[in-house]
């Protein structure tokens, strides 16, 4: 009998605190000063929060690279970097809805998006399964950031490209992003479903054979005894 270990409370104490997760926390713990930032509506704020917006979106690649690096994967990890990474895309995006930089429409398709991911990955869970990140997935977070990124530089810029000067509307750019994003994230969205649907499948169909015969004689005695 495969034995069960019981991680003790003391544990999970020490694992929040190393540097994976401290990095972690910390991408939560800029949330409302970018929030904050944004709200100023001033050129040079809107600066600071795109500079800590791609702070955190760096942090989001360290964390997981020094976790399986050094072998620090922790249950603390599991949940928190999805939660903080699903937190500051949230924030930021209804934020620009409410400074007029986002239409509602896009923001609502890209969180029902990661929220139902995030319920169809919760499912997979509990049933002992593990979906596995699709390269469309990551197309679209690439994609999503960068888009946010431009979103909360938020003005028009003068950009000199050699000979050829261009003034750059930052939001535009941003939101032609958001939309690429979004058509990503619907797409990625049905392959989760398939293969979560597929596992499904599969479990099933593997299902240990003496429980489904015990099923088939009780239905036969039934039968007997009538």
């Amino acid at each position: 009998m495969k034995r069960q270990v019981i991680r003790t409370p003391t544990n999970l104490k020490e694992e929040i605190w190393n540097l994976p997760n401290v990095l972690t926390l910390g991408r939560i713990l800029v949330i409302p000063l970018v929030v904050g930032l944004m709200l100023l509506e001033t050129r040079e704020s809107a600066l600071y929060a795109c500079l800590l917006f791609s702070a955190a979106a760096i942090t989001d690649f360290l964390d997981g690279y020094i976790a399986r690096r050094r072998g620090l994967v922790t249950l603390w990890g599991q949940f928190l970097d999805p939660l903080a990474d699903k937190l500051i895309v949230m924030a930021t995006a209804v934020t620009a809805v409410g400074l007029d930089r986002l239409p509602v429409g896009l923001v609502v398709l890209l969180l029902t998006r990661e929220i139902g991911i995030s319920a169809l990955r919760g499912m997979a869970a509990s049933e002992g399964m593990k979906i596995a990140v699709i390269q469309t997935g990551k197309w679209k977070t690439a994609t999503q950031l960068t888009g946010l990124i431009a979103i909360l530089i938020g003005y028009p810029y003068h950009m000199n490209y050699l000979v050829f000067e261009e003034v750059v509307d930052f939001v535009a750019v941003g939101n032609g992003l958001l939309w690429i994003s979004v058509t990503l994230s619907l797409y990625s969205g049905t392959q989760y479903l398939n293969s979560f649907i597929s596992a499904i499948g599969a479990k099933q169909e593997y299902e240990p054979a003496p429980r489904r015969w015990g099923n088939k004689k009780a239905e036969l005695s039934k039968e007997t005894d009538s």
